[in-house]
């Protein structure tokens, strides 16, 4: 939430797309543990990678194909509530969570056989 918070303050807009975020923290944390920023110790360094994302949960990079995990919310737009504090374009409403599903609920299998460098 304080990202959240941070994010709105700076550009004065909703992060619209906090996936994005959680892959570019996700490649940070990859290059720092690689020491690196070049790719195929970036690569090694995400396979298997967890970490906090931004709305809770942990976010996953699958060591078998690199593919992202990460909790999935289920969510309606309305009128906010008193403890809601993100309102949407100064419309008097905003997201409301329905549900979630944890990240090991929300990964699918895989018959990728990557080939690495």
């Amino acid at each position: 939430m304080d990202y959240e918070k941070a994010f709105r303050a700076k550009v004065n807009m909703s992060l619209w797309y906090p996936r994005a975020v959680n892959e570019m923290r996700m490649f940070k944390a990859a290059a720092e543990k690689a020491n690196s920023v070049e790719p195929v110790k970036v690569g090694a360094a995400l396979e298997d990678l967890k970490f906090e994302v931004l709305d809770g949960g942990t976010g996953f990079m699958r060591k078998d194909d690199h593919q992202f995990f990460q909790p999935i919310y289920i969510s309606s737009f309305g009128k906010l509530a008193a403890n809601e504090p993100f309102d949407e374009e100064n419309t008097g409403w905003g997201w409301h969570l329905v549900s979630k599903v944890d990240t090991p609920q929300a990964m699918v299998s895989t018959t990728c056989k990557m080939a690495r460098p």
